[in-house]
């Protein structure tokens, strides 16, 4: 859980790629919800297919391979990173933490009204 105003709180991000989840879980660690429903839905084999290949990139994580080298197990997930492509998790990583620093100062700098 990361801290808010000194009380936790679950992460959350919209990824369509299921090639993005190891540097998602990287940056924000095990405790996130990564909304996929374009990746799942949008799947060249339909929502099922799209929803295993989304399982089987949270799997690789998981069990600390790459999601390549899941891909050569998983037919769903290697179609779904030939459709959508594969981001490696360092340029993951780079990309989302540069991002969670500048909301994490956007919010320390106008406080919590910024929500709305």
């Amino acid at each position: 859980m990361l801290p808010f105003y000194g009380k936790p709180f679950m992460a959350y991000t919209l990824e369509k790629l299921s090639g993005l989840v190891e540097g998602v879980v990287a940056v924000y660690g095990p405790d996130v919800t990564i909304m996929s429903g374009g990746g799942v839905h949008g799947h060249p084999k339909g929502t099922l297919k799209g929803a295993m290949a989304h399982r089987a990139a949270a799997d690789a994580v998981a069990e600390r391979k790459s999601l390549p080298e899941k891909a050569k197990e998983v037919p769903e997930l290697r179609t779904a990173i030939y459709k959508w492509g594969y981001v490696s998790r360092e340029k993951t990583e780079k990309r989302l933490r540069k991002e969670k620093k500048r909301l994490t100062m956007k919010h320390a700098l106008k406080g919590p009204e910024v929500l709305g």
